[in-house]
């Protein structure tokens, strides 16, 4: 027979299974399980990065096999979510984004909550992902934690996580140019500061469009800021975002170096028109010059009387067109040369023209083209044009008067040997025959 002081310990232990159970249940009521998987991770982990996206995900652990989400909470921590708005809160589930509306958004202390006009409908090994964009990085790890609960604000699910950050922060990204010719280099500086209370590596990312093109690295003593410059170059003309880390992108316009691609001549007698083509000149609002190069012996023999251009946004400063020693720099003025600018950002074709009055000897006389970009880009073409002088011109004496032909210098309308002075003495004597006839 069951003494009583066992039956008493039997009911007792009974009743305390009870409790405990109960116990159980309310607590299992009140929280989430842990989702399966579950991590939370940042697209940039530098210390004080802004624009940051940290993404949760999991696959849901659902005691009942089936719930209602209602609401989502993302705890970050110290985290600056002051540029948060809802647009910037993301869901999936399943596969399935939400595309649903938002009933209220909250965002303050590292913690936004979102409240879903449309509940989704989760069940237990779903796969879900939660993103939060526009963050701001805080200089410590962040604990954080995002849970999905029902209506009733009753957890659901929890996926929580250590989001470790680097002491390394990053600001003020400057370049020295907006748009550069092909493989010609652009500078690019940004500050590097570290946060920590001790010494921290650092590995800052150049990027071109999204992807990294550069890597610096190095070592920060506690506290330490230093200037980090990248000096890239491209080899295809283009438009491009480049940045460091997450700052915020510059754009970069590359465009091809430019070129003289061709050149014709006009066909008046004394006045000729030397028309050349050039591709590719910078749009930039600088000054961009062009040199037509003559042979030397119209060294003083061509008159520049007009220059002009024609191309989108392209202008020409008529007050510059000068005749000066060329490139070759070889003292002689025989270049005709003159500037142009244009704006509006690119490239563009320009059409140049300069007219010119010949005063020379008869020939064919060839015409060389170059360009120098406000960039300081060059480009050449050696007898792109030709003047051609049909006929003989006078030739000017040192002093600036004419020097007379044979036949002006002999006064004998070309008859060979007879001079100034015969003609003189045969004059003479022609009138002393005349007086003595009259005697």
């Amino acid at each position: 027979m069951t003494s009583t002081r066992t039956q008493l310990r039997s009911v007792l232990l009974a009743a305390l299974l009870v409790l405990s159970a109960a116990g159980a249940t309310a607590a299992f009521a009140g929280t989430a399980a842990a989702a399966a998987d579950a991590s939370i991770t940042a697209d940039d982990q530098n210390a004080g990065a802004q624009g940051v996206t940290y993404t949760a995900t999991g696959a849901v652990a659902v005691d009942n096999d089936t719930a209602t989400v209602s609401e989502v909470e993302i705890d970050l921590g110290a985290a600056d979510l002051s540029a948060v708005a809802a647009e910037d809160v993301g869901l999936t589930v399943a596969g399935e984004e939400y595309a649903g509306g938002v009933e209220a958004f909250t965002a303050a202390a590292g913690t936004a909550t979102v409240s879903l006009s449309d509940p989704v409908a989760v069940a237990d090994g779903d796969a879900v992902t939660v993103t939060l964009d526009g963050v701001r990085n805080p200089d410590a790890d962040v604990s954080a934690a995002v849970s999905l609960r029902d209506a009733n604000g009753t957890a659901v699910d929890a996926i929580a996580d250590t989001v470790a950050i680097d002491p390394i922060s990053y600001s003020t990204l400057w370049a020295n140019a907006t748009s550069v010719a092909r493989n010609s280099p652009v500078g690019v500086t940004v500050i590097a500061e570290n946060t920590a209370d001790e010494a921290a590596d650092y590995e800052a990312d150049f990027r071109v469009d999204g992807e990294t093109h550069t890597t610096k690295t190095g070592t920060l003593a506690a506290g330490e800021r230093a200037r980090l410059a990248f000096t890239p170059e491209f080899d295809a003309a283009g438009n491009y975002e480049i940045g460091v880390e997450s700052l915020q992108t510059r754009d970069l316009t590359v465009y091809d170096s430019p070129s003289v691609v061709g050149a014709t001549t006009g066909t008046a007698d004394d006045a000729r028109t030397l028309t050349v083509s050039v591709a590719d000149l910078s749009l930039d609002g600088r000054t961009d010059w062009h040199y037509l190069e003559l042979p030397n012996e119209l060294a003083g023999d061509v008159t520049l009387d007009d220059v002009s251009a024609t191309g989108r946004n392209v202008s020409v400063f008529t007050q510059s067109a000068e005749l000066v020693d060329g490139v070759d720099d070889d003292d002689v003025d025989e270049t005709l040369r003159f500037a142009t600018t244009g704006s509006g950002g690119g490239t563009t074709n320009a059409l140049l023209t300069a007219t010119v009055t010949v005063d020379a000897a008869a020939g064919d006389y060839a015409v060389s083209a170059h360009v120098t970009d406000s960039t300081g880009r060059s480009a050449s073409s050696e007898n792109v044009a030709q003047i051609s002088v049909a006929g003989a011109a006078p030739t000017t004496a040192a002093n600036g008067t004419e020097t007379p032909t044979e036949t002006e210098s002999n006064g004998s309308g070309g008859v060979p040997g007879f001079t100034a002075g015969a003609a003189l003495v045969a004059a003479a004597l022609v009138g002393a025959a005349l007086l003595a006839r009259r005697d």
